[in-house]
């Protein structure tokens, strides 16, 4: 979950560095005055999915309802 370290991964809010101490706070003060509480995460390749997890986890702690998984789109060969 870590980086080697003992480090969390940076976590930003669209291009915005968090702590991830800060991560909740942030959230729900983002989310407290939306009607849609809908998140878009992604993760890059190297980071382990158990820390994608926890990030949604504590979206679902700040209020946000709806959360939807963003991926690196890669073109097929031949394309």
């Amino acid at each position: 979950m870590w980086t080697k370290d003992g480090e969390p991964p940076t976590v930003k809010i669209n291009q915005e560095d968090v702590q991830w101490k800060d991560l909740e706070q942030r959230l729900a003060r983002i989310y407290l005055g939306r009607v849609e509480k809908v998140i878009f995460v992604r993760g890059d390749a190297a980071v382990d999915f158990q820390y994608v997890a926890d990030v949604i986890d504590v979206a679902h702690h700040a209020g946000v309802q709806r959360v939807g998984l963003l991926t690196n789109q890669q073109d097929a060969p031949g394309e």
